[in-house]
């Protein structure tokens, strides 16, 4: 006898995906039931939330160091607590990438050392 296997949803992978961050920052890994999927699909679908944003979040949430993730990811335990926080937690998400500064490879870096030796040769000339 062979059972139906259910086709893995946008939600479902969701869940899965924090789940597993859970489980590997520390927490017991949680059950991925209907309330969980059912939560997660509600935020894509009703929410309007893109599942590449929802992904995001919960990789930051569960990998980041910075104080905001670090408040956030002990009460984030389920997609309910996902949705119903996410404005506040997507907000602060939102600034601290807008304050970040972003990394520079090491060309950009000789590139802009060269801008800023060409300004100063420019002002003592």
């Amino acid at each position: 006898m062979t059972r139906d296997i259910e086709p893995i949803t946008e939600a479902g992978r969701l869940c899965l995906l924090l789940a597993d961050a859970m489980e590997m920052w520390g927490a017991k890994r949680p059950t991925v039931g209907k309330t969980w999927k059912q939560d997660m699909d509600r935020m894509l679908r009703i929410d309007k939330r893109e599942a590449e944003q929802v992904e995001r979040v919960i990789r930051w949430l569960f990998s980041s160091s910075d104080d905001v993730a670090m408040f956030w990811a002990p009460n984030i335990g389920c997609p309910g607590k996902l949705r119903s926080r996410w404005d506040q937690m997507a907000g602060q998400y939102r600034r601290l990438q807008k304050t970040a500064k972003p990394k520079q490879g090491r060309a950009s870096r000789n590139i802009e050392m060269i801008r800023q030796r060409k300004e100063q040769r420019s002002i003592g000339s």
